[in-house]
């Protein structure tokens, strides 16, 4: 038999995990903060105050539908109580990341092409 190892698993299983371990180790991702379900005051508070649009990611497993990417701050809210509240992601909604959302600027990607 043969398959990933505990860690490497765990990198897939948990995106909380491997967020943090890429902050940890200075591999380049988006910003990010993870909160818990039983977090959704500090999370919604962090989506109203961070100052840029935030995907909303279940750490868990869930067969590739664990995301929302809201179009508004009010839209995030109610993907958070969606996610927290109402588990529309059951058990992979858990624990929760919020990745800072970068738009793509076509003026920036062609001048650094130059």
């Amino acid at each position: 038999m043969f398959g990933p190892t505990q860690l490497a698993a765990r990198m897939e299983g948990s995106k909380a995990f491997s967020k943090a371990f890429m902050h940890r180790h200075a591999i380049p991702t988006a910003k990010f903060r993870s909160f818990s379900s039983s977090q959704l005051q500090d999370a919604a508070n962090y989506v109203q105050t961070c100052g840029h649009p935030v995907v909303l990611k279940a750490s868990g497993l869930a067969g590739g539908k664990g995301v929302l990417i809201p179009s508004s701050t009010d839209e995030a809210l109610q993907g958070l109580r969606s996610i927290m509240v109402d588990n529309a992601f059951g058990s992979a909604g858990l624990f929760l990341v919020l990745i800072c959302l970068y738009r793509y600027n076509h003026t920036i990607s062609k001048a650094m092409r130059s």
